[in-house]
């Protein structure tokens, strides 16, 4: 998982202490930070750049600036197996702008919401099954095309979707 620590990206592999323990412990370590950096390299953080970056009350997205003040509600989807760090690395930069978020994942625990400034009454984690939908998946479009059905014209909706999406938010219908 991801975390930040003195304004830049660190990694935070589970069982490090166990790798790390054993013989030849200078040649685990070194393979440990080699996978750390690794894995801060294709951090979501980093890879997002400054395809969203937000500038007081001003969003832009993909080069085009959208006036936070001047739009109606901020939803933002993600869904996917790496939506979890994806949309919690959109909702750190849009913060506590946004009202309402639902993120879609294979494993729920990818969000970090401690590193979200937003109420978790404005933010849905939900779990679905990939590679095979299930009703979890089915249930989970069905809030997303809810929270779509409820944006207005002035309402700006911004979506993170990465590979697995297709199963984790299903709508066959």
């Amino acid at each position: 998982s991801e975390r930040i620590r003195g304004g830049r990206r660190a990694v935070n592999i589970r069982n490090r202490n166990a790798v790390l323990d054993g013989d030849e412990a200078d040649l685990r370590a070194d393979a440990v930070a080699i996978v750390e950096e690794a894995l801060s390299t294709v951090s979501s953080e980093r890879l997002l750049g400054d395809t969203v970056d937000r500038s007081g009350d001003t969003v832009t997205i993909d080069g085009r600036p959208y006036r936070l003040d001047a739009q109606g509600d901020l939803f933002v989807v993600g869904a996917g197996k790496g939506a979890g760090a994806l949309t919690t690395s959109v909702l750190r930069r849009l913060g506590e702008r946004v009202t309402e978020a639902i993120v879609i994942e294979k494993d729920a625990s990818t969000v970090d919401r401690t590193a979200i400034d937003l109420s978790n009454d404005a933010l849905t984690v939900l779990e679905a099954a990939h590679p095979v939908p299930t009703r979890a998946s089915l249930d989970a479009a069905e809030r997303v095309i809810a929270l779509a059905e409820r944006a207005g014209p002035d309402d700006l909706v911004v979506c993170c979707i990465t590979g697995g999406a297709s199963a984790l938010l299903a709508a066959p219908d």
